[in-house]
């Protein structure tokens, strides 16, 4: 888990860096993507079992220490906050709906086309709602 929390905390250091944001604010938005994950990653295992509602938590909680972060280092909320959300991205979601619905379009087979679509929206709605929980903040 040490591994995936320091990926995290790169993600959102490169992110932010890409970003141009002043120097300053670099190793607050990584600790805070380290924190994000961290958050996302005990809620999942230990609590939550909805990967959406866990992500939504864990993007408020980024938000407001965001927020309070910002305060300290005199910089906006946005430029340390949305660095951070960046690691809990869905994209292994979304690229698992598309090849379901590839699958889906590929096959003959009845009982596999019902079992294809229904993966597939199930990778979908799992995709949006995960990206409507990081949009609302």
């Amino acid at each position: 888990m040490l591994k995936d929390i320091c990926f995290a905390a790169i993600v959102g250091f490169g992110f932010a860096y890409a970003c141009n944001s002043p120097l300053k604010t670099l190793i607050l938005s990584a600790i805070l993507a380290a924190i994000a994950y961290v958050l996302r990653f005990s809620l999942l295992n230990f609590g939550i079992n909805n990967i959406a509602i866990a992500t939504f938590i864990a993007s408020f909680c980024i938000g407001c220490l965001g927020i309070l972060l910002a305060k300290l280092s005199k910089t906006p909320a946005e430029i340390i906050a949305f660095p951070a959300l960046i690691p809990m991205i869905p994209g292994i979601y979304a690229y698992k709906a598309i090849l379901n619905f590839i699958s889906f379009t590929r096959t003959e087979n009845i009982e596999l086309k019902n079992k294809f679509l229904t993966l597939f929206f199930d990778e979908f709605f799992t995709t949006i709602f995960v990206s409507i929980s990081l949009a609302r903040h």
